[in-house]
């Protein structure tokens, strides 16, 4: 992923689960290392987002490469409306079998309230693409 910082004109957020900053149109969340997303965990991630995204509906793109688990009450809560509020469309970027059958679980069981795609981590320009897509389309 594009890790150069983005100068001051963009915010950015850093803390013990995630890294959330927008470029170009799109809110970006990275999950730290060998993480566990519990539901406290899904909770200040989903903030961090909403916090960055600064009340403003937005395409985001969700890196979970890093993470070891997602519990099933966070899957849960991510997919919900409160979770998805201000969200246009998702990208999910993962790899490793099991991210991979999670996150396929998470678009068939949980059914996010928004568009939303999986995409491995040499596709991450294929997901800007589709994401870029919804920068223009107005929320419900």
């Amino acid at each position: 992923m594009d890790k150069h910082y983005l100068g001051a004109e963009y915010l950015q957020l850093d803390n013990e689960a995630v890294r959330v900053w927008k470029k170009d149109g799109i809110v970006i969340a990275e999950f730290k290392p060998n993480l566990t997303i519990d539901l406290e965990t899904a909770k200040l991630a989903v903030r961090s987002r909403k916090q960055v995204g600064n009340g403003e509906d937005y395409p985001v793109l969700v890196d979970i490469r890093n993470v070891k688990r997602i519990e099933e009450d966070a899957r849960k809560y991510l997919a919900s409306a409160e979770a998805t509020e201000y969200v246009k469309a998702g990208a999910i970027i993962k790899d490793g079998f099991m991210l991979n059958l999670l996150a396929n679980w998470f678009l068939k069981i949980d059914k996010p309230k928004v568009p939303s795609r999986l995409y491995n981590g040499s596709q991450i320009k294929m997901a800007m693409r589709w994401l870029e897509l919804f920068k223009t389309v107005e929320q419900n």
